[in-house]
């Protein structure tokens, strides 16, 4: 697995990925702040390959990890140790 050093002086926290997170009432809360804590991490567990889809392009299946402060004005929520997978189709 890869993870996203944010410790790293060439790497600023979550910088380059974005959060985005709509609750139950629309309302839309975000990543892309500055604010975000010291222990925010956003970590790649796996990369496996996945079916070709509908459009013949081969796909990835990526497993990730993060925790992020997301911002809504000034409403904010923690998001903490999420578990998600996301399918990239490429050429």
């Amino acid at each position: 697995s890869e993870v996203l050093d944010i410790n790293d002086p060439e790497y600023l926290q979550l910088s380059g990925i974005n959060i985005v997170w709509t609750d139950a009432d629309g309302t839309l809360y975000t990543s892309n702040s500055t604010l975000q804590p010291a222990d925010s991490f956003f970590e790649v567990l796996s990369v496996e390959e996945g079916d070709v889809n509908e459009n013949s392009l081969k796909t990835k299946k990526i497993r990730l990890r993060f925790k992020a402060t997301l911002y809504a004005g000034v409403k904010t929520i923690t998001v903490n140790n999420v578990n998600a997978v996301l399918a990239i189709a490429y050429r």
